[in-house]
């Protein structure tokens, strides 16, 4: 629809109601981009005025002409009325949503509150809002840029027919009944008739009873890390979708819907969900017609997840109070389900987990919405390998770089990509402990425990308890405090030993459990010869002597130097080898013969003196 449509259709539609209808004056071709300056006539506000900082003009409408193309109006303090119609590029900046507010008087035909068609319009911190009309309008080339823009308490909040609007750091709520729009009557708080609708960090909450909350009949809408919540209507008196795609494209990305009928509903057009969190609605998705495609996302305490044809990879569906899914689930691959509903069939897919260890409900876990713990303990952990992909496309599940979960953290951030929505922050556990040790004394090990580099503020402190092993053996427990734990054992028991500390954070953490490399320690005694150097043999006569060594683990014993004389031979044991044998005359005279006992602790050496005689 064209600008000069637009006004056609507003005027016929006024004259046909018997009200009078002034010409708004077109902006002057030589107008210049300036400040000005709107107040109410109580602050010294007139339209009569020249709108500069000290001679505030008294309504918007009048300062868009004295602004010029590019211009900036600054709004202050207070309600102001009237239509505001704008062609050119502008700004339109008020003091704050609590504090500035434009509206109009209901009228019996199509309205708005602000109608833009060409040129962008910028609007920051105040409030839009009408009983049963159009908050606001965008129809020919016209884009709207929002910035912590409060549209309330309208027929339709937002209305795209053609051109772009973008909500950032916004909210969008409590509805009325509906608008009448160019063409018909309709409902929703946000309506996508053509053009293009962005949400970005903006909360959608209490649309109308059995109303979508955002409705896509064309053109396209993304939303990326917004909440919908419907939590101000209960179940048994609200059935709304909280975005109800019927033709056109919705992306959605990063983003949180709570306590709606529906929190995707698609009946034609094509619905992309990614890294998305779906907890205690009454169905999380549903594809009635048209295409829905549903990755890397969580659905809790619902009635149910996944309603009619759906495709899911990489999703975690957790208790619901019915069932998951009901209707024709397609499966591609790394799905995690409680119960068996959703009859997965990918290899890599399993149903009736137990262990997918996830929150109550939704809490504030970091980044701009709020999401359900996936817990350290649980299966959906690292589920995902790197260079994943779903679909006949091959898409990329778990990239190596380039993907966040709900709260912009990267994935992967360990050995994989966590299933489901919330990807948990890597750790690194490193362990300090003595080169060597003798078995039975007291040895202090120490851990620490550092977060990854994730770049999207600051994260928990590293809470939860470490537990030192050696091999298998748990050898002691230890809190972590201050990002470190310590802790002293004397159960290291002799030998080459293998130690390892593993973090295990408190439950409700958002870290990832971690173990450390292995240290080696040597447990044990230097070796030490403790008998006789000298050993006499009778020609003829059978003898055995034994040699021993002390040390920890025991020794072993080798001949180093020299030859045992003949008839003679070392028989090797644990710490000990015993030297017999029957001499033979051949061997009469001293033999010096070094031995050595060796243990991972040391070496020590004897110069063993052997007399043959007769």
């Amino acid at each position: 629809m064209t600008a000069r449509t637009l006004a056609s259709l507003i005027t016929a539609a006024a004259l046909a109601a018997g009200l009078a209808v002034a010409s708004a004056a077109a902006p002057s071709a030589a107008a210049s981009a300036s400040d000005v300056y709107v107040e109410l006539p109580v602050n010294g506000g007139s339209d009569a005025h020249t709108c500069a900082q000290q001679d505030p003009c008294a309504t918007v409408a009048h300062a868009i002409s004295a602004a010029g193309a590019g211009g900036t109006i600054h709004v202050g303090v207070g309600t102001f009325d009237g239509q505001v119609d704008i062609n050119q590029s502008v700004a339109i900046e008020g003091v704050s949503p609590e504090q500035t507010v434009l509206t109009r008087p209901t009228v019996s035909y199509f309205a708005y509150v602000v109608g833009v068609t060409a040129g962008t319009t910028e609007l920051s911190d105040l409030t839009i809002q009408t009983a049963v009309m159009v908050g606001v309008f965008v129809d020919g080339t016209g884009t709207v840029a929002g910035d912590h823009v409060v549209l309330a308490n309208s027929g339709c909040a937002l209305m795209v027919e053609s051109g772009t609007a973008t909500l950032t750091d916004s909210r969008v709520e409590d509805a009325t009944p509906g608008c009448t729009g160019p063409q018909q009557a309709v409902t929703g708080q946000v309506v996508v008739d053509g053009g293009s609708v962005g949400l970005i960090r903006t909360q959608v909450l209490n649309p109308w009873p059995n109303q979508p909350a955002v409705r896509v009949r064309a053109g396209s809408f993304t939303a990326d890390q917004s909440y919908f919540d419907d939590s101000a209507y209960d179940w048994d008196t609200n059935n709304s979708n909280a975005v109800q795609v019927e033709g056109g494209a919705a992306t959605i990305t990063r983003s949180t819907f709570y306590a709606f009928g529906t929190g995707v509903f698609t009946a034609g057009g094509t619905s992309m969900l990614s890294d998305d969190t779906f907890q205690h609605d009454i169905m999380g998705v549903s594809g009635w017609s048209g295409s829905t495609t549903v990755v890397r996302s969580t659905f809790l305490g619902g009635l149910g997840a996944l309603q009619y044809s759906v495709s899911v990879a990489g999703s975690v569906i957790g208790a619901q109070q019915l069932q998951g899914c009901n209707g024709t689930i397609t499966d591609l691959g790394y799905n995690l389900a409680a119960e068996h509903s959703c009859g997965l069939t990918a290899p890599t897919s399993r149903e009736d987990v137990t262990d997918l260890d996830l929150g109550p409900g939704l809490a504030d876990h970091g980044g701009p919405v709020p999401t359900v713990l996936i817990g350290s303990s649980s299966a959906a952990l690292d589920s995902i390998p790197v260079g994943a992909t779903y679909g006949a496309a091959a898409a990329p599940l778990c990239p190596a770089t380039g993907a966040t979960d709900a709260r912009g953290l990267p994935r992967p951030q360990a050995g994989g990509c966590d299933a489901g929505s919330m990807e948990l922050l890597a750790t690194a556990t490193v362990l300090h402990a003595p080169a060597t040790s003798a078995p039975g004394v007291e040895v202090t090990l120490d851990a620490s425990i550092d977060l990854a580099d994730h770049g999207v503020g600051p994260a928990e402190l590293p809470a939860g308890t470490v537990t030192f092993r050696s091999d298998a053996t748990v050898l002691c427990q230890a809190a972590v405090v201050s990002g470190a734990a310590s802790c002293t054992t004397s159960a290291l028991a002799a030998g080459r030993r293998s130690l390892t500390a593993t973090f295990t954070p408190t439950g409700g953490s958002t870290l990832h459990p971690s173990v450390s490399p292995t240290s080696t320690i040597l447990v044990g005694t230097e070796p030490s010869f403790t008998t006789s150097s000298t050993r006499t043999f009778i020609v003829g006569k059978a003898r055995a002597v034994p040699v021993r060594a002390s040390g920890s683990p025991a020794p072993e014993i080798t001949v180093l130097q020299g030859h045992l004389p003949a008839g003679l031979h070392l028989v090797i044991g644990a710490g000990r080898a015993i030297l017999r044998g029957t001499a033979r005359r051949a061997a009469i005279g001293t033999h010096r013969v070094t031995l050595v006992a060796t243990n991972l602790a040391g070496v020590d050496e004897q110069v063993l003196r052997i007399v043959v005689r007769e």
